[in-house]
């Protein structure tokens, strides 16, 4: 708000003014980060996305538990990473008057990726709840999770992209973090091959674009949180 008077003009404006919780949801994405590495190992090594139906069927009776259990942290790290992308989104704003299409596309992006990995999780879940029950049926459920999985690579590299293009002048971050968050968009986009085969070099490369995602996401949120006062 501003108030106005025959000499002066008085601003009172807070906004410019980061508060705690966004300093600290700019650390949301490296909690993510570490949940979700930890969530990834509770239920053991997957079988690939080519094995028989015997195979995946015995990996869901012998972990069903665990999947479970992973799942459930999983969803917990959303949390948080939805936290990251708000301090994100309030540094992306900032710029949006450059390339305000961009924020319109990270926007719808960012949604449809999550959402995307969070169907991929529920039909893992369950092929784990109802193993007993459909027996050879999970291969099913589990080949839809990989393809799901597999198609989020599609929004996601529009998203990590995105950001980066908008970041192109250091805008958000420094700009070095742009070579990790190429590097992580390209290798989505190649995962998305998935939902035309179920050759499992593409399983291994979504895999590869997760892990060197985290690796953006911890370097984007560390210089957010280092940078707060301009954010």
């Amino acid at each position: 708000m501003t108030i106005t008077d025959s000499t002066r003009t008085i601003s009172t404006d807070t906004d410019t003014e980061p508060s705690d919780w966004t300093r600290l949801g700019a650390l949301g994405g490296v909690v993510f980060v570490v949940v979700s590495v930890i969530a990834n190992f509770i239920p053991g090594t997957a079988p690939a996305s080519d094995a028989s139906a015997a195979t995946i069927t015995t990996y869901f009776r012998d972990h069903d538990g665990a999947i479970k259990v992973q799942l459930f942290v999983s969803g917990l790290a959303i949390v948080f990473l939805l936290w990251w992308f708000g301090t994100l989104w309030r540094a992306m704003t900032r710029t949006s008057h450059q390339r305000p299409q961009l924020v319109a596309v990270a926007a719808v992006a960012f949604p449809i990726g999550i959402g995307l990995a969070a169907l991929s999780g529920v039909f893992t879940a369950t092929a784990a709840a109802r193993v007993d029950t459909i027996g050879d049926g999970t291969q099913l459920l589990y080949t839809l999770s990989l393809v799901a999985g597999s198609t989020l690579g599609f929004p996601m590299f529009a998203w990590v992209a995105a950001v980066c293009v908008l970041n192109s002048r250091g805008d958000i971050v420094p700009v070095w973090t742009n070579y990790v968050g190429w590097v992580a968009a390209i290798a989505f986009l190649a995962s998305g091959l998935g939902v035309v085969s179920d050759a499992n070099v593409y399983a291994v490369i979504g895999l590869a674009a997760f892990l060197v995602w985290c690796v953006w996401l911890v370097c984007v949120g560390i210089t957010m949180w280092r940078r707060s006062s301009i954010i």
